[in-house]
Parts: structure tokens; C-alpha cells; sequence
């Protein structure tokens, strides 16, 4: 199929090219009568200007796309995403750009929306709050070179712009302490599958549990969710007694599972990820990792508003230091 060009549009509009390329960029300079003609020709033919061409004409929206693909109705329950938001926010005013919110259960439905946020040129680029496995959407932004971030570590190292903490480490530490503490009987869970964390996290926690030739007895998932991780861990916990810790991949997971074993009236020992604000305003002090999110946000706007401004950079990534804290109350309340 031949792709179309701004020529194919400038020829069947009966119009030149550069007022193709103004209508593109909402130029005052153009009618609305010439507007109407060429952008019912763009639609027709399905027109899609490349990302660069079009930054040469027209003038920056200087706004920020952050997208979250989550089940939840309303993920910012999440403290990993309010906590972030609220950091990017702040740092990209610093700049001089301001942030639109995106968030989607359906990667289509993500899809559609941010192509119809680029081709309208609503916003300068796009930050990823978490990465989907094999996401159609990374792979569209490459394909026609619009700036983006992602807060977590992709498969490719070397491809697209990404902030992340090492998780496989972190993970690998927390499982470690828990084998120091005499624990053999372990289990995993999770947060979505899909998600690039997750499967990190995982490999850390398998790697720790490999060294120590120790075997995990159940790795499950969950949505973050702390009722669904409640529920999870109560059924779990009521067919097996022999579970002595659970590593979660968040703290919202975490908090469900503790309320499931304070319900049952076992000891457990219960790990998190994220150092949540909820873990702190309910008083627990089970062992978590700090990933430090003001810096993740920071470094992500850095970066990604670098590349818009042709700012050039040794790195396409920035690896942020995460540490674990807490423990020593076994998860129970101070």
C-alpha cells in the first residue's frame, strides 16, 4: 500500500504544500473555508504527517501526554501514579509545559486516543506511567518518531527513552533478606502480568529463591488492587499452611494480603514495593523499597522534554536507585 504524503493531500486539495503543513498547525493565515477543504482531504486519504515534518511548521502545544493503562476504574488510588503525576506535573512546569491526563483499560481504546491527540497535535510528546508487554502503542510512537518516555525498562535497552529502577535487583534483595530470616516457604504475587514490572520483579524474586536452591511454592497475580490481592490471598492462605512469606510487586497488593492473614490469624510475613503513603498512614512497617519517586519523575520529564528540544543526550535511559526499608515489625502495626 503506497503511503500518502503531503504531496498526494497538496494535489487532490488543489492547494500547495506549505498550506497543507499550515493547515496542519492550525494557522491563522489560512481561512476556514481552504481549512474545511484540506482537512476533508487529509481524512479521506488517512493522511499522517511524520512527527519531525510536522515540528518544523507548526508551533509547540508545550503539554505532556501521561498515559497509565490500568483495569481500575480509578488508578490513581494507586500512590505509585498519584505520587508520580503529581512530581511530573511539578517538574514539567519547570519547564514551561503543562500535562494531560490519559488513562484507558483498553489498549485500543488507548491507541485511538493518543493517535487522535498527535494527528491534532495536542501534545509535544508522551509519558508512559507503565509499560505494557509488546505494547502496540511504543512500537507506533517509534514508527513515526514521536517523542516519548517510559517508566520502565523495555526489552530493547538500546530502543526509545525510559527511567526506571532496577527491579531484578531490588527484588532479588528483599527475597534474600527474607531467606536470611530462616523463611523456605515462599510465594509471589504479583501485579498485572502484562506489565514489564512485573515480570522484572519476578526474575528478581525467581533468581534469589534459584541461589538459595529454594523452591516458590505458588506465584499469583492480581490487579492493584488491595481487595482482589485480600481475597487472592485468603483463598490461598486458607488451602496451604505452610506459607511463611509473601513477596509482593507493590504495596497495595501487600496491604491486601496483610488484612487476609490478620483476618485468618496466621504469621505470615509480607514484603512490598513503592514505600506507598497508605502504607505509612496505616502504620505498617513491613519491608518495602523506596524507588524514589520524585527523581523517576524528574528524570523522565528531563528527558523526554530534551529530546523534543533537540537536546542531545549520552544516554536514551536513567536508572534511579531504589532502596528497601522496613521490616522490622514484621508487617505488623507499630
Amino acid at each position: 500500500m503506497k503511503k500518502i504524503t503531503i504531496k498526494d493531500v497538496a494535489k487532490k486539495a488543489n492547494v500547495s504544500e506549505a498550506t497543507v503543513s499550515r493547515v496542519m498547525s492550525n494557522s491563522p493565515l489560512i481561512s476556514d473555508k481552504t481549512k474545511r477543504k484540506v482537512l476533508k482531504v487529509i481524512k479521506e486519504l488517512d493522511y499522517f504527517p511524520n512527527s519531525a515534518a510536522v515540528s518544523l511548521t507548526k508551533s509547540s502545544s508545550r503539554i505532556l501526554g501521561i498515559v497509565i493503562e490500568d483495569q481500575n476504574d480509578n488508578p490513581l488510588q494507586n500512590d505509585f501514579f498519584t505520587e508520580t503525576l503529581s512530581y511530573i506535573s511539578a517538574y514539567a512546569l519547570e519547564r514551561g509545559y503543562y500535562i494531560l491526563y490519559i488513562h484507558s483499560k483498553d489498549n485500543e481504546e488507548l491507541h485511538e486516543n493518543i493517535e487522535r491527540l498527535i494527528k491534532t497535535n495536542r501534545i509535544d510528546g508522551l509519558v508512559f506511567l507503565n509499560l505494557v508487554e509488546n505494547d502496540r502503542n511504543i512500537n507506533y510512537l517509534k514508527e513515526i518518531k514521536f517523542p516519548y518516555v517510559v517508566l520502565g525498562t523495555p526489552k530493547e535497552l538500546d530502543k526509545g527513552l525510559w527511567v526506571d529502577n532496577d527491579n531484578i535487583k531490588a527484588t532479588r534483595e528483599v527475597t534474600k533478606r527474607m531467606i536470611q530470616k530462616g523463611y523456605t516457604n515462599f510465594t509471589f504475587l504479583s501485579g498485572p502480568t502484562n506489565l514489564t514490572v512485573s515480570n522484572y520483579r519476578k526474575e528478581g524474586y525467581t533468581i534469589a529463591l534459584k541461589e538459595a536452591k529454594i523452591k516458590s511454592m505458588y506465584q499469583i497475580s492480581s490487579d492493584f488492587d488491595s481487595y482482589e490481592a485480600y481475597h487472592t490471598t485468603k483463598e490461598l492462605l486458607m488451602q496451604n499452611n505452610q506459607i511463611e512469606v509473601i513477596i509482593t510487586t507493590d504495596d497495595i497488593l501487600a496491604i491486601g494480603a496483610i488484612r487476609a492473614i490478620e483476618e485468618l490469624g496466621k504469621k505470615v510475613e509480607v514484603t512490598g514495593f513503592n514505600n506507598s503513603k497508605l502504607r505509612k498512614y496505616l502504620k505498617l512497617n513491613f519491608t518495602t523499597v523506596d524507588i524514589r519517586y520524585e527523581e523517576l519523575a524528574n528524570k523522565s520529564v528531563n528527558i523526554l522534554i530534551d529530546n523534543i528540544e533537540n537536546v542531545k543526550r549520552e544516554k536514551n535511559f536513567v536508572i534511579v536507585q531504589a532502596d528497601i526499608i522496613g521490616g522490622e515489625k514484621n508487617g505488623t502495626k507499630l
